[in-house]
């Protein structure tokens, strides 16, 4: 009896975790070259959850360098960063990011009417190839799409 009911605190603690993050956070950001590729593109990390491993030296250098760079360290067993990941596949690593300002319809053309060129807006729909989406985007800044 007293294993299920600390089964049952564990899965309630867990729970109320992953509310807790759903509410503090607006996007998580899963492994280890993830996360640092959001440190290299110069976008903040509000919180790391991190593996409480003193053995990784990779993943300890990651953590320092996300708390040199504002964000507050948490750190985790394996258990609550499974409970918490949503891929599986979270190296050690969850950082919680903001969400990132997008441009809104009207901002485009008003980037286009400053140009003084005509609107040209690159629209694209179930691109399932994360290659297919760098192509199109590296083509539109090469024929000074607005967005």
């Amino acid at each position: 009896m007293p294993e299920k009911f600390n089964k049952e605190n564990r899965r309630r603690d867990e729970r109320r975790r992953n509310d807790e993050m759903e509410r503090e956070a607006v996007h998580f950001i899963e492994g280890r070259n993830a996360v640092r590729e959001v440190l290299n593109s110069g976008r903040s990390i509000e919180k790391l959850y991190v593996l409480d491993n003193q053995d990784d030296a990779r993943l300890a250098a990651l953590a320092a360098e996300c708390r040199a760079n504002g964000a507050q360290l948490v750190r985790c067993d394996r258990r609550q960063l499974d409970a918490m990941s949503e891929t599986g596949a979270h190296q050690g690593a969850i950082a919680v990011v903001s969400e990132i300002a997008y441009a809104t319809l009207g901002d485009i053309f008003a980037r286009a009417e400053q140009s003084g060129r005509p609107p040209l807006i690159v629209v694209c729909d179930h691109l399932s190839d994360p290659q297919n989406l760098g192509a199109i985007v590296r083509s539109a800044e090469v024929f000074g799409a607005h967005g």
